[in-house]
């Protein structure tokens, strides 16, 4: 993309256009050359029968983990369909799709529409953006750094929240989609006001924090000027996972926002016009 970006010569956006994996850069070209990618999958059939695996169960989650990360073969991937076989474990067999098919296939899902179609169309757009990059959806995911759950929320924050919220604390709660989803909104209403809507400075904050996104704002990113904007902002955010994972949850919002707000679809390009400092 910045070999485009320097040369203006197209080829290298052609060649971009043909990639496989579905990044902001390669949803530009295509979007630019109007070539809609045919890998990614929304819907996925299942048994629709009810699945006996523990969808709270951190351990044997990091069992499936595990047993997949090699040897993933038909045998295995038939077993699979045949544990997560109903609507509460999609999450899991997404998972272990997208490793069987080595990531060619992206999958796109919207679990959970019991408690997220109840927020405006913004707000689910964002939510399914973020869960999709944190936990792939999976209740009982726990990351190196304790976060918990479908949004990945820290325990020092779902205790704050549940403060604010006048609610009693349990840890383990936190493992329940009604409640972490709930609270994951909660702490992106803050960051939603804190940063005028923008869904990936959004990212940046949810990620990293937001006095750290906002002292990268401050800095200059994203002032809306320079040849090469906001692309080269883009770059510049200093941690590297905040940098990567804002970029991840930006392409999962163009393809969320396309699916379920049809009728008013964005594209990249108005997207990127967007992304100027509020600081």
């Amino acid at each position: 993309f910045w070999l485009y970006l320097v040369s203006k010569n197209t080829s290298f956006l052609q060649e971009l256009s043909t990639s496989w994996d579905n990044n902001i850069y390669s949803l530009y070209a295509k979007e630019i050359y109007r070539i809609k990618p045919d890998n990614i999958v929304f819907n996925v059939d299942l048994k629709n029968t009810k699945s006996s695996f523990d969808i709270y169960d951190a351990f044997k989650w990091m069992e499936v983990v595990e047993d997949t990360k090699k040897n993933l073969d038909e045998a295995k991937l038939q077993k699979y369909y045949e544990i997560f076989s109903d609507e509460n474990t999609l999450p899991h067999l997404t998972f272990v799709l997208e490793r069987f098919n080595k990531y060619k296939t992206q999958y796109y899902i919207t679990p959970y529409r019991n408690i997220i179609k109840n927020y405006d169309i913004y707000k689910q757009v964002l939510i399914y953006s973020i869960a999709r990059q944190e936990s792939h959806f999976i209740p009982s995911s726990i990351s190196f750094s304790s976060a918990q759950g479908v949004m990945q929320i820290m325990p020092f924050l779902s205790l704050d929240i549940s403060k604010k919220l006048n609610e009693d604390y349990n840890i383990y709660e936190q493992f329940i989609p009604n409640k972490n989803i709930k609270y994951g909104s909660f702490h992106l209403d803050t960051l939603m006001k804190q940063f005028d809507n923008n869904p990936l400075f959004i990212a940046y904050a949810y990620n990293g924090g937001g006095g750290y996104t906002k002292r990268q704002l401050q800095k200059g990113l994203f002032s809306g000027k320079g040849k090469f904007e906001p692309f080269l902002s883009m770059e510049m955010i200093s941690f590297t996972e905040t940098r990567e994972y804002g970029k991840k949850v930006l392409a999962n919002y163009y393809i969320y926002n396309n699916y379920l707000n049809s009728e008013n679809p964005i594209s990249l390009s108005t997207i990127f016009q967007s992304l100027v400092s509020p600081y």
